[in-house]
């Protein structure tokens, strides 16, 4: 699981499906096209390091991205903004593909220790102990074995029940459904 789909799911499960009010800025609207995994967004709102939420006014090619160096970037400035989209981390691929659409990009105004937690979910899920699976631990009584749950309430370990303490400091409204 990449970081951005981390940072979807959490803010899934912390807004009821959509993104607190709070945590956007003012939408850049208009055509846009991602060529090669770069976009250009003509404001000067945003900069490299900005995590952005891409709506396609058709519900198609949104996504939440990190934005980077421009791919293939020369040395010569770009007379328009251009930007790679990332899916989090730097050794992770830029989004592949010609596509164009119409609709908004809004900078993502994350609360402090949102990404870095967000990541540690992400570590905790890609992990043994969060594989998603009703069976965690084995006991072993002569040749027969099982497996159980391991959560205190004998419920298997889910991301947001062992998140639980660190997240209600994120819990917000929602306005934007995505």
């Amino acid at each position: 699981m990449k970081l951005d789909e981390t940072i979807l799911t959490v803010i899934r499960h912390l807004h009821n499906g959509g993104v607190a009010d709070t945590w956007l800025d003012v939408p850049t609207r208009g055509e846009f096209v991602i060529d090669s995994g770069n976009i250009v967004i003509d404001s000067d709102d945003f900069v490299i390091g900005d995590w952005v939420l891409l709506v396609d006014n058709a519900k198609r090619y949104s996504g939440i991205f990190l934005l980077g160096e421009p791919v293939g970037a020369t040395s010569e400035p770009p007379k328009t903004p251009l930007y790679a989209l990332k899916n989090g981390t730097d050794d992770e691929s830029p989004v592949d593909g010609k596509r164009a659409f119409v609709g908004a990009i809004y900078r993502l105004v994350l609360p402090v220790g949102f990404v870095a937690l967000c990541s540690e979910i992400r570590d905790f899920m890609l992990s043994d102990e969060g594989a998603p699976t009703l069976l965690s631990s084995e006991k072993v009584i002569g040749a027969y074995s099982w497996t159980a749950a391991t959560g205190k309430d004998g419920q298997p370990l889910t991301w947001a029940g062992v998140f639980k303490d660190k997240l209600p400091p994120f819990v917000m409204f929602s306005s934007l459904k995505i």
